[in-house]
């Protein structure tokens, strides 16, 4: 290139602020965790079932909010998977070392032990 083209804008280095910088998941500490209390309904009737649960985990890695993507077939086993999974604890989502806010889907399995 000569010194009077410019690059064109498509071509040009871009720099990258925070908010694009990569971004490690957040996860559930499930060693700490307790398991969904098994409803004796649920324990009477054999019922047994994974739910797909939406939390955002905020920057402490609490529950902020809890919702059923994916439910067991069983709305019984589905409130007590959202009910547990609302006390548990995650390890926060960090962009730059620095905890942030993020979705994730956690799978429940609530089956006869």
């Amino acid at each position: 290139q000569t010194a009077d083209t410019e690059i064109p804008p498509a071509e040009a280095p871009r720099d990258f602020g925070p908010e694009q910088a990569e971004v490690q998941a957040s996860f559930p500490l499930y060693a700490r965790n307790p398991a969904p209390a098994y409803p004796p309904l649920a324990r009477r009737r054999n019922y047994e079932g994974t739910v797909l649960l939406d939390v955002l985990v905020d920057r402490r890695g609490r529950a902020a909010q809890v919702k059923v993507a994916a439910g067991s077939g069983y709305a019984l086993l589905d409130q007590s998977a959202v009910d547990s999974v609302r006390q548990w604890r995650f390890e926060p989502a960090r962009r730059l070392g620095q905890p942030v806010e993020m979705w994730v889907q956690v799978p429940v399995r609530v089956a006869l032990e």
